[in-house]
């Protein structure tokens, strides 16, 4: 199996829904776990922050995983699991921040297994 692919994104107020690529092949997994984590906030009122994973065949069409985790407010963590199924070679997490959070800070660890 592939190890744990670790990524930090950081997001400001002017880009409160972003979207970031996953580096890797995840067209051997089985299931995807995502793991959201360290979340935290620079001013705002009510910040939160909701992610959604969406993988594709080819990386030009996208379907979601499942459900959105979120929202997931400071200090929180949230655990995303699909239901096992076949996936694309690509995996793509999006975000997007509820409140009105002037900065925001999260860790998202996506782990394929076979």
């Amino acid at each position: 199996m592939a190890d744990p692919i670790r990524i930090m994104m950081r997001q400001t107020a002017a880009a409160t829904t972003s979207t970031v690529d996953v580096p890797g092949d995840f067209s051997y997994a089985h299931s995807i776990m995502a793991q959201i984590s360290s979340v935290s906030f620079t001013g705002g009122t009510a910040p939160t922050v909701t992610v959604t994973l969406f993988h594709s065949h080819d990386g030009t069409n996208w379907a979601s995983l499942s459900s959105a985790v979120g929202p997931v407010s400071a200090g929180g963590t949230g655990i995303f699991t699909p239901v096992p199924t076949t996936f694309g070679h690509f995996i793509r997490l999006s975000w997007t921040c509820g409140g009105t959070p002037t900065n925001v800070s999260f860790s998202v660890l996506v782990e394929g297994k076979p």
